[in-house]
């Protein structure tokens, strides 16, 4: 039995197992990228433990370095793919239309001001549908992208993608929750609006041109009052502010307890149906698009 294989190996084994548990069906309902990571890193766990009990390694000094080297790699790998272990949307909302890229939320209506969203860090992309619900029940169709691994920043252009599911929707706001928020108002251009929840900008976007509404939660632990404060410089002047009073990080979505967040003061569905109701009213504040009465 070889020590520098079966470490690694065994870590990455139990690494998948442990994703599995923590996320459930959040891993294949999320984007493929991060499945595949799974696959990948469970096939090669059984392959190093396989391997740990068939010989014994050549001796030599600077063999045993190579093979513990990359035997910390591995132990490393393994920490990564369970940090990567998306949180599950709770409850699992009803199906949707959807595609390796996003979720497509539509209104019995065809309009033509949508909403294309990108989620926080990490967080299954069907744990915003339910927050959306009443957004699409007033007539503004909703997408909602699946990051590749969960992070935002490896969606370069979300109102491209919201265009390409749904071209008859004429103009596009441009959203996002947390990290989501953060990389969404860089995003701005071609956007009819920009709309942060539980987030603050990345970079200065004052001089941008589009409205701006920033929904945030008096006790949120992430994305907090003051850092909600210290940015403000970096939006727009005219940028609506609205305050969730008890609302936390985790009640953007519906995907449980998140680690560091603020313990709320309200209940969950007090405080979504604050946030439904900002982001209808600012909706419907966005001008129509051209040649639109």
């Amino acid at each position: 039995m070889t020590a520098s294989r079966l470490i690694p190996g065994a870590a990455l084994l139990l690494a998948v197992i442990a994703a599995v548990i923590r996320s459930g069906s959040a891993i294949t309902a999320g984007h493929w990228a991060y499945l595949a990571w799974v696959v990948v890193v469970g096939l090669l766990g059984l392959l190093l433990v396989i391997w740990a009990f068939r010989g014994s390694p050549r001796a030599g000094g600077v063999r045993a370095v190579l093979r513990w080297s990359a035997a910390a790699a591995g132990v490393g790998l393994a920490a990564v793919t369970l940090w990567l272990a998306p949180y599950p949307a709770d409850p699992i909302p009803p199906a949707a239309a959807t595609s390796s890229t996003g979720i497509l939320l539509e209104p019995d209506s065809a309009g033509t001001t949508g909403i294309a969203f990108l989620p926080g860090a990490l967080v299954d992309p069907r744990a915003y549908q339910s927050i959306f619900a009443p957004v699409v029940e007033a007539g503004y169709p909703v997408y909602i992208a699946k990051p590749p691994f969960g992070i935002a920043f490896t969606v370069p252009d979300v109102v491209a993608a919201a265009s390409r599911a749904d071209p008859q929707v004429q103009q596009w706001v441009v959203a996002g929750h947390s990290l989501g928020g953060a990389v969404a108002s860089g995003q701005t251009g071609g956007a009819a609006g920009l709309i942060l929840l539980g987030a603050y900008p990345v970079g200065d976007v004052s001089d941008t041109e589009v409205p701006v509404l920033s929904v945030s939660g008096s006790e949120d632990g992430l994305s907090t009052p003051a850092d909600i404060q210290a940015n403000a410089s970096k939006l727009p002047p005219d940028t609506r502010y609205v305050v969730v009073d008890g609302g936390t990080h985790a009640f953007f979505g519906d995907y449980g307890e998140q680690r560091g967040d603020g313990q709320p003061g309200v209940p969950r569905e007090v405080a979504q149906a604050q946030i439904q109701q900002a982001m209808i009213e600012f909706l419907k504040s966005i001008p129509a698009p051209s040649g639109m009465p």
